[in-house]
Parts: C-alpha cells; structure tokens; sequence
C-alpha cells in the first residue's frame, strides 16, 4: 500500500518536471514552504512524525509534524499518541524545550491528489487545513503541524482563556 503511495507521489512529480513546472535540481514547493513556516533555510535537518488517524478503520485525520533536529532529537513515538500530534509538544517539554506560544491556523480547501488518497476521500470533498506553529521564549520555530481533517465529518471548537490579568470584572 505505502508502495503505491510514493510511486503516486513521484509520479506527480515527473509529471511536473516534463511539463516544465519544476526543473531538475528544483526543490520541491513543499521543502520550501515548510522552511518558511518553520523559519530555518530550506534542507535545515527535520524530524518528520506522519500520524494517520481513523474511526472504525476509516481514516479522519492526517497530521504531518515537523521538529527542526537541532531543538530536540524525540525519538519514535509511544504507545498512545495523539492523532493530530499534540502529543509531539508534551516530548518537547519532557526533553527540556518548552513551548511558549502556538498559533494555529484554520482554512477550507479541497485536498490534494496524496491527501484525498490517504483519508479516501474525493479531490472536491471540502478539507480543513490546519497549520500549527509552535515557539519557545525566544521566538524559535520549535514545531510546526500541518493537519488536515475531511470537512464532511470534522468540526472545529476554538477556546481562548484570558489571563488574571485580562479579565474584567461585571459590575
């Protein structure tokens, strides 16, 4: 099955190589822009952690999470992960990184070709695209997620919690 997958992969892209899209030597659209969300120059070393959710053998999420390997080496994953990665910030902290902030940020797209493959969904099926940029004190990039999640059966809560000092009181 992975099989199949990579060589849907690198047939894409020797369709976009012979269509004049990229050249040889090009780097992908996709190093490139995963360098700009984690702020490090394109071929800086990454740890790739690829988590594949499922309900009932169905797949409902897809989460790529990236850590730059010069902020912590985490190793392989346990026994009971989070589907979507979560799990990736809790290793930071027990490695002695600790996260600061994270931004997330939420769009409606339709999928590309490997992610409607991998989730068995259709190309026109509505997706939510999650990209998650997680810093420490000093503003370093020291995880990013991208997360996508089919729009027909995924919903979305946002929370926000004010600090003592925000809060006001009702009078």
């Amino acid at each position: 099955m992975a099989t199949n997958r990579y060589s849907h992969i690198a047939d894409a892209i020797r369709r976009q190589i012979t269509t004049g899209i990229l050249s040889a030597g090009d780097r992908l659209p996709a190093e490139t822009e995963l360098a700009a969300h984690l702020r490090v120059p394109p071929a800086t070393p990454l740890t790739e952690y690829v988590y594949l959710g499922s309900y009932d053998a169905f797949p409902c999420s897809l989460a790529r999470v990236y850590v730059p390997c010069d902020v912590a080496d985490l190793g392989v994953p346990g026994e009971g992960h989070s589907p979507l990665g979560d799990d990736i910030r809790d290793r930071l902290a027990e490695a002695g990184v600790h996260v600061a902030n994270t931004v997330s940020r939420v769009t409606a797209r339709v999928p590309d070709s490997e992610e409607a493959w991998t989730l068995r969904i259709g190309t026109g099926t509505a997706v939510l695209a999650i990209e998650r940029v997680s810093t420490d004190t000093s503003g370093r990039v020291v995880e990013a997620a991208l997360l996508v999640l089919p729009g027909h059966s995924s919903e979305t809560v946002f929370a926000a919690a004010a600090s003592v000092g925000e809060t006001e009181v009702a009078g």
